[in-house]
């Protein structure tokens, strides 16, 4: 019942920190479109010395991809990105590294010297420049990003021989730009062209309830709904549907922006949500069971982590059983992200490739 009994892959949030401000990012509060989340730190920062300690562990010896995919962070934004990256090929020269950024923050410079610590790894790396449409279109969905910026930052990264992808969201006021972005990425030199379909709210709301929760500019603390036992109740038709963790098929754990080890983001994303009933289950279906600290790494070491019922057991467990909050029950993040039914429609990170010089 062992969630990952050898790991390939880490996910990584550096920071609470990002410069940008898209709609469907879980940072986002999405009653206005106009703001952070009250609940999210303003600057809380893995230490490089967390990360070596994670990176350092016997438990992740047989890690062979790092991936800067936070949820709630931009990579470039932690002040010690670099020197993570370079404290990494100390450890193991033969990690993959995966960038995702919007790379609208940084001189160009940065992206040189990005490039250059990346060609040092000995294995095939690879930056995704999130660039969701062709001028001012690309700033709709990533608010706070210049175009022009990124567009000149990706040039300065690619020149000094970094492999590139350009990763194009696709949603109803971009899609026809789609070939547009596919010319341009050629033109500037990039290795693949990536595309997907929107995964949040925001296709289904449309600008025009986004402008208009915008103008009305709504905010404050989270709220209930219901109780914890109305939103168990709530969950009972995906009791017993079937449950494809897809990290765990490809052997990943997430380290997220307070140092703590999770399965995937999106267990700690739940206590990011606006219904303050999901995070109160959250909270007893985790921490009231395993302790407040229970997986968290400025506390414990990663073989105290993984020693714990929840890796051990319980996680897998649940799957087979209710949603619930006793240490089997199936947790509501499972239940509605990573259901076989949902997964069918729409993949967890699988983009079409549509260029690759």
């Amino acid at each position: 019942m062992e969630y990952v009994e050898k790991p390939r892959k880490i996910q990584i949030e550096l920071s609470s920190m990002c410069n940008a401000l898209c709609l469907g990012c879980v940072r986002t509060d999405s009653r206005n479109f106009n703001h952070s989340k009250e609940m999210i730190p303003k600057k809380q920062m893995v230490s490089v010395d967390t990360f070596v300690k994670l990176l350092s562990s016997d438990q992740m010896q047989d890690v062979i991809i790092l991936e800067f995919c936070g949820t709630i962070d931009e990579p470039l934004m932690h002040p010690e990105f670099l020197t993570m990256l370079e404290e990494a090929y100390k450890i193991n020269p033969w990690y993959t590294i995966h960038i995702h950024t919007n790379a609208g923050i940084r001189p160009e410079s940065d992206y040189k010297k990005l490039a250059e610590i990346l060609q040092k790894f000995k294995s095939p790396h690879m930056t995704l420049f999130s660039i969701d449409g062709v001028g001012s279109s690309h700033s709709v969905y990533r608010q706070k990003t210049d175009y022009n910026k990124i567009i000149a930052n990706a040039k300065a990264y690619i020149q000094a021989g970094g492999y590139s992808v350009w990763q194009f969201l696709i949603f109803p006021w971009n899609k026809h730009e789609i070939n547009d972005a596919k010319r341009i990425s050629t033109e500037l030199g990039f290795n693949e062209f990536h595309s997907r379909h929107d995964r949040s709210i925001v296709t289904g709301l449309g600008l025009e309830k986004i402008n208009q929760r915008k103008a009305e500019n709504k905010c404050g603390p989270a709220s209930y709904s219901g109780s914890v036992n109305d939103l168990i109740d709530s969950y009972a038709p995906l009791n017993d549907i079937d449950i494809a963790c897809n990290n765990q098929e490809y052997g990943m754990y997430f380290l997220s922006y307070d140092s703590r080890l999770w399965p995937c983001c999106f267990i700690p994303n739940g206590f990011l949500q606006l219904q303050q009933e999901k995070v109160d289950f959250l909270t007893q279906r985790l921490y009231s069971i395993y302790g407040d600290d229970f997986n968290d790494l400025t506390k414990k070491t990663v073989a105290e982590i993984l020693d714990n019922d929840f890796y051990k057991n319980d996680l897998v467990e649940s799957w087979n059983h209710p949603v619930g909050t006793g240490p089997c029950g199936k947790i509501t993040r499972c239940a509605e992200t990573c259901n076989v039914k949902k997964l069918k429609a729409l993949p967890i990170g699988s983009p079409k490739v549509l260029v690759k010089q």
